[in-house]
């Protein structure tokens, strides 16, 4: 169907193939197009003013001119720049490339394991790229044919790809409703754009790519403008890591360790609501255990001082005062200096700090990250805690998931047995006299 845009009328209608017409393309000087279908063909023909009946005037006709025969449903149609070459898909998963002007077979195209469904070449006419329902794309090159790199684009089928003008950047579109921005020449995905919400079908560049239009299964065609603002492929490559994460991480969230079977314990602490690791939960457990070395390391360094003071005296114990010193010569040992990183808190201080300050929906996504070795500790530190009876609602939560998500590797290892038991006699009894205390607070309001 050929149509005036500017009338915004249907100017002529013709019967191009016997059956479904998938691929139209122009030719570089504009003059013609051609079309493939599943009739097995591909048609060229030529623009002609003809003279209309009804008004005299002459009107802009398509007709007609040659027809290229081939084995199988063709796919996709793109010529060349230099108008010297065309390029087609088949079914049968090849792309075959003729020369436009005596329609003589070039090259033949191989790679792709299922139906090569889009092509497109670049302005230099040197590359030649192919979008697949393999979910990959293949940058060939135009003089010999050669496969340059074979990239798994998309989560569906690549539906589009078309080139930036000029360059040997590329856009591609699938059916898992991204559009994604290439380099053909370093072989990298730059940046995505996120925006459909069903399967994207069609995708076109402007002449000078300043802007891209595509268009959806959701009913929307979206246009895309080129900004001034940088890209820096280091922060595109961490965003999508993360992203890829936090979705792995999302599908396979119910297999995630959890307490064994008839324990008692249940595989969540709050109910069935489902959790996700994120940034922010990576970060808290980073921290964590950034916590808990820090600890470790403080009060290390002050048992190794009250060790060596403890020896000093031993050793200056039998010192006899001098009749001039009113006192005998203090030991040598000197006291380490405070850690400034500690905030000027004490090792368990600072720790149930550093646990207070992450998020409460974000506490067992944190623990989750420790290791059996960072956990052992960080149990051993909280039931130094528990003895001062300082936080102990957050003190036996954080025991809890932790026994919870390491309770095989505990029954096994039996080091933390002791530890257990101390925290299970003085938890319910601080647990007790806090319920206890809410009660009488409770009575006294009502």
């Amino acid at each position: 169907e050929v149509y005036d845009l500017g009338a915004a009328s249907l100017v002529q209608k013709v019967k191009a193939h016997d059956g479904a017409v998938w691929s139209l393309d122009c030719r570089a000087n504009e003059r013609g197009f051609a079309t493939g279908g599943s009739d097995h063909t591909v048609k060229f023909w030529d623009y002609e003013l003809v003279k209309n009946d009804s008004t005299s005037a002459k009107q802009l006709a398509i007709v007609h001119t040659r027809t290229l025969k081939v084995t199988d449903d063709v796919l996709s149609v793109k010529h060349s720049h230099n108008g010297k070459y065309i390029a087609i898909s088949l079914l049968d998963s090849t792309v075959k490339v003729f020369y436009e002007d005596s329609l003589k077979f070039f090259l033949s195209l191989y790679g792709h394991r299922l139906p090569v469904l889009c092509l497109d070449i670049s302005s230099d006419d040197t590359l030649l790229i192919s979008g697949s329902a393999d979910k990959n794309i293949k940058i060939f090159g135009l003089d010999f044919g050669d496969c340059h790199k074979s990239m798994f684009a998309h989560d569906n089928s690549v539906m589009q790809v078309k080139f930036v003008p000029n360059t040997h950047y590329f856009f591609s579109a699938g059916k898992d409703k991204i559009l994604k921005y290439w380099d053909a020449d370093k072989f990298e995905q730059i940046f995505v754009l996120n925006g459909h919400h069903a399967e994207i079908w069609g995708l076109c560049v402007s002449s000078i790519g300043d802007f891209i239009v595509s268009g959806s299964n959701d009913k929307s065609i979206r246009i895309w403008e080129r900004t001034n603002e940088q890209v820096f492929l280091e922060e595109e490559r961490e965003i999508e890591m993360e992203q890829l994460f936090e979705k792995d991480d999302q599908l396979n969230n119910e297999s995630r360790p959890g307490a064994i079977e008839g324990s008692g314990l249940s595989n969540r602490l709050d109910g069935d609501k489902p959790s996700k690791s994120t940034k922010e939960t990576l970060t808290a457990g980073d921290r964590l255990m950034e916590a808990i070395d820090l600890v470790e390391f403080d009060i290390q360094r002050w048992s190794d001082y009250d060790k060596a003071l403890k020896a000093s005296q031993e050793r200056h114990s039998g010192w006899l005062v001098h009749p001039m010193d009113e006192t005998p010569s203090e030991p040598s040992t000197k006291e380490p200096p405070v850690n400034p990183l500690l905030e000027g808190k004490t090792p368990h201080e600072y720790l149930i700090r550093q646990l207070k300050r992450i998020r409460a929906g974000d506490l067992e996504e944190a623990l989750l990250l420790l290791t059996f070795n960072y956990a052992t500790k960080l149990i051993k530190f909280l039931s130094s805690t528990m003895e001062k009876g300082t936080s102990i609602e957050l003190t036996m939560k954080c025991v809890l998931i932790l026994v919870k998500i390491h309770q095989n590797q505990i029954i096994s290892d039996k080091s933390l047995l002791e530890t257990l038991q101390f925290v299970r006699k003085h938890g319910k009894s601080h647990l007790k006299r806090y319920r206890d205390l809410i009660g009488c607070n409770v009575a006294a309001l009502k």
